[in-house]
């Protein structure tokens, strides 16, 4: 006990007299542990004949990487967390910086892939010896200390950052190489940018508020429609702004009904659709197809928003869905944001009917069920009744169906049945089932003489409905000399 009491007193009269302010004693990071041991390392030169303080030496030395060990594990924890709890999947960057798309240092960014023009000149673009395919973000700071990032993917690509500024830049005079912050030209699939002490240009920290351009670049040998890279903080106790992304979520949706004829030239299908949000953050949303709103939300939003509308002609073009909401900051600004979809609208079925009276029907016996098809949409429906028919409701479309001329015998008895319907714009179509009704064999025979222990008799089939029928004698314990089918 008075060991450990020895060490933690060592230990905190060691920090007393290091120099080290009481933000950072009570911050406790890896890095403020990294100096603390490099310090103790130190004394050990002092004392290295001092068999007893070596030893108190190296004991602190322990505690103080057990305490390094544990604060690496909680920032891991709470950036896990963190990410789970507010996952972010940018929209795309554009390729000229008044594009610049917002975005926080852990996300999976996704955009299209393509060759176009270098980057546009004005910037100063510090060590990037090329600037082909251009993606431009901004960031902002929500609170300070240092931001030390992954950039990973699978073509080469290369960054630059400059900063920091009041707000998103796009003045060449402000892009200029002394407020480059960090820069790698480097020929590979994986970056480290960094607001700290291993920033390219010096070390530097990042401090509440202060906006960075981030400029990322890459060499596409291969366009991708679907190339994604991904940026994930992974070390450094600064955080970015996720609050100035946009709560529309990459999941924007429609379905399309099947068309559906309003007349004999013309016809429509319906769309449904819905996007996903965070609802702590957005204050309204609207849709609207081809520059046209048709469903807005102020109030009692949850996600997802879901839209409909009804009665769009079906004529196989393109159509654009926008959807756009204002949202807040953390500092309660509103921005604005939106999700753009473009899909095909149905073929024209102006001229088409639908009807579908089941599949052929055989069964054994004179009683059977139908299993016509209908739309919801179409006005009637039924079935013709013939004279040898009864049907329990015409209108049915799982009707029973009675042969009434009599138990039919000998051959099967086939019957053509008609379903008839007109759709919602009167046109009469009809379809055509094909019931058979087939005998039931009848299992009758006589035998020639009694049986009684080891005699043997005759049996005799009385062929009731033989032309059609198949049977087989079958006597359990019995030795059959001879089988007839």
């Amino acid at each position: 006990m008075k060991t450990k009491i020895f060490i933690l007193l060592s230990f905190l009269l060691f920090i007393f007299f290091s120099g080290f302010s009481q933000k950072e004693i009570e911050t406790g990071s890896p890095e403020f542990y990294d100096i603390l041991i490099q310090k103790y390392q130190q004394k050990k030169i002092a004392f290295k004949n001092n068999e007893e303080e070596l030893l108190n030496i190296s004991k602190n030395i322990k505690i103080l990487e057990a305490a390094k060990l544990k604060t690496q594990q909680t920032r891991k924890e709470t950036r896990e967390e963190s990410s789970a709890n507010d996952t972010t999947t940018s929209e795309a960057g554009g390729n000229i910086c008044s594009e610049s798309a917002p975005f926080c240092s852990d996300g999976i960014y996704n955009f299209v892939a393509k060759e176009g023009p270098d980057a546009e000149d004005g910037p100063d673009y510090g060590c990037l010896g090329t600037q082909h395919n251009p993606v431009w973000y901004f960031m902002r700071i929500k609170s300070d200390g240092d931001i030390v990032m992954d950039l990973t993917s699978y073509q080469d690509l290369d960054f630059i950052i400059w900063g920091p500024f009041t707000g998103v830049t796009c003045d060449y005079s402000e892009l200029s190489s002394a407020n480059i912050i960090d820069c790698s030209y480097y020929s590979g699939s994986e970056e480290t940018p960094e607001i700290g002490p291993g920033s390219s240009e010096g070390a530097t920290t990042a401090h509440t508020g202060e906006y960075y351009m981030f400029l990322i670049t890459m060499n596409i040998t291969k366009p991708d429609s679907s190339l994604k890279f991904q940026l994930t903080q992974s070390d450094g106790d600064g955080v970015t702004d996720c609050s100035i992304i946009c709560p529309l979520y990459e999941n924007l949706s429609v379905t399309l009904s099947d068309c559906y004829p309003i007349s004999e030239t013309e016809s429509q299908y319906d769309l449904t659709g819905k996007i996903s949000f965070e609802e702590d953050r957005i204050d309204n949303i609207s849709v609207s197809l081809d520059g046209t709103v048709f469903a807005t939300e102020t109030s009692s939003l949850t996600s997802p928003f879901k839209f409909s509308k009804n009665n769009l002609p079906s004529d196989n073009s393109d159509h654009t869905i926008l959807v756009t909401c204002e949202y807040h900051d953390i500092s309660g600004n509103t921005l604005s944001c939106e999700k753009e979809l473009i899909y095909t609208a149905r073929e024209d079925c102006s001229g088409e009917c639908i009807v579908n009276a089941g599949d052929d029907i055989s069964i054994c016996g004179d009683s059977l069920k139908t299993h016509a098809i209908i739309d919801s949409t179409d006005k009637e429906h039924y079935w013709t009744n013939l004279s040898y028919l009864s049907i329990s409701d015409v209108n049915d479309t799982d009707a029973t169906v009675h042969y009434t001329a009599g138990y039919p015998t000998g051959n099967p008895v086939t019957i053509p049945l008609i379903w008839t319907i007109k759709n919602r714009v009167g046109r009469v179509c009809k379809d055509t089932v094909m019931i058979t009704f087939k005998p039931i064999p009848l299992a009758n025979f006589n035998l020639t003489n009694e049986v009684c222990g080891t005699e043997a008799a005759k049996a005799i089939y009385s062929k009731t409905n033989i032309s059609i029928s198949k049977y087989n004698w079958s006597f359990p314990g019995r030795e059959l000399t001879k089988k007839l089918n």
